[in-house]
């Protein structure tokens, strides 16, 4: 049973698909440079776009946010590497995930990481066929999440 919503992968040498709960770092550097590396945006306006249903679903804003969260799974990984990996991915072996409702908490969605990485900080899409979720930073601000269709 899965308590976080995100997706997996199945990379070639893998037999098995790896799962990667949805996580992004607003003020990491690593993150901030992934963001720009598929969006092309400042920080701020990527954060303010996520909150529009259209701009969430858009391919460089599902990819920056697969990005950040294998970024969050492996941090010993160079930005570059983890680019290159999300330029090539197979989406035959992409499966996005959705937490199991009784194990998850009401609305309880992780909250998006700020500063520094907590082990309870995520971000989380609401389902595999809608094309958001929302999430509260520790502040309570919202952000939404695009999910794969």
């Amino acid at each position: 049973m899965t308590k976080e919503d995100g997706f997996e992968y199945q990379f070639p040498d893998d037999d098995q698909a790896t799962f990667f709960p949805w996580k992004v770092n607003v003020e990491g550097a690593k993150d901030m440079l992934i963001i720009d590396s598929f969006t092309q945006l400042p920080i701020d306006v990527f954060h303010e776009k996520l909150q529009d249903g259209f701009e969430r679903r858009r391919g460089p804003f599902l990819l920056a946010l697969i990005a950040t969260s294998i970024a969050a799974k492996y941090p010993e990984w160079t930005v570059q590497r983890i680019v290159r990996l999300v330029e090539n991915l197979d989406f035959s072996k992409f499966k996005g995930i959705e937490a199991d409702e009784e194990e998850a908490s009401g609305d309880a969605l992780p909250p998006v990481e700020t500063g520094e990485q907590t082990s309870g900080s995520s971000s989380s899409p609401s389902d595999e066929s809608s094309s958001s979720a929302t999430q509260t930073d520790e502040q309570g601000s919202e952000i939404s999440k695009p999910t794969p269709d």
